[in-house]
C-alpha cells in the first residue's frame, strides 16, 4: 500500500532504493547537487554493473556537478529543460515527490512525497514508470564523458514502454560534455 512520507522519509526512502537497485536505478529531478554520501552509493552501483539513468535540467548544472557525474560509467544523462517532475525508482521500489535530488532541498525545504512498491501497488508503480519512461524517451541524451560509449537502447524498461507515436518525432541529438559545456560558458 502507497505510503506517505515527510522530507527525511522521502530522502532516506530515495537512499533505500539507491542501495537496493540491482538492475536499474532511474533517477528523474530537475535540479541536482548530489550529497557525497548518494554519490558514492552511485558508484558502487556503478561497480555492480547497474543501470542508472537520471534526467536533469543539464543546462543548470554546474562544472563541478557534470564533472561529478562524468566519473560514472553506467550512468546515462538526459536533459529535459522544462523537466519539472521528481521521481526515484529502482526495480522494487519508487518514490514520487517534490523533493529535488539537491543536497539544499534535503536540509532546507519542506517537502513530500508517496513511495509505491510493486508488489503492493502494481497498477500505480506500473503506470507511474510508464510516464517515467515517457520523461526518458522526451529527454536528449547528454555524453558527458566524450570517451564513453553509449548503449544502443535508451529506454528505461522496454516492458513498460509506451507505444510510438504515428507522429514521427524528430531526432535526438547527442550534445558531447566539451560541447555543452562551451554552450554553458557561452564560448
Amino acid at each position: 500500500m502507497a505510503k506517505f512520507l515527510t522530507t527525511k522519509q522521502a530522502y532516506a526512502a530515495i537512499e533505500d532504493i539507491t542501495i537496493k537497485a540491482n538492475k536499474e536505478l532511474v533517477l528523474i529531478s530537475p535540479f541536482i547537487k548530489i550529497p557525497d554520501d548518494l554519490l558514492r552509493r552511485l558508484k558502487h552501483l556503478d561497480d555492480k554493473n547497474v543501470k542508472i539513468t537520471l534526467v536533469c535540467r543539464w543546462k543548470k548544472l554546474d562544472y563541478k556537478e557534470k564533472n561529478k557525474l562524468g566519473n560514472i560509467n553506467h550512468l546515462e544523462v538526459h536533459s529535459l529543460d522544462h523537466l519539472h517532475a521528481k521521481c526515484f525508482y529502482n526495480q522494487e521500489s519508487m518514490v514520487i515527490t517534490s523533493l529535488n535530488l539537491h543536497e539544499y532541498s534535503e536540509q532546507n525545504n519542506r517537502e513530500m512525497g508517496i513511495l509505491l512498491t510493486q508488489t503492493e501497488d502494481k497498477k500505480l508503480f506500473d503506470e507511474a514508470r510508464d510516464e517515467a519512461n515517457s520523461i526518458v524517451e522526451e529527454a536528449t541524451i547528454v555524453n558527458v564523458n566524450m570517451n564513453r560509449v553509449k548503449p544502443s537502447n535508451t529506454n528505461v524498461n522496454n516492458k513498460h514502454r509506451r507505444p510510438k507515436s504515428v507522429e514521427k518525432k524528430p531526432e535526438k541529438q547527442e550534445v558531447s560534455f566539451l560541447e555543452q559545456l562551451k554552450k554553458d560558458i557561452g564560448w
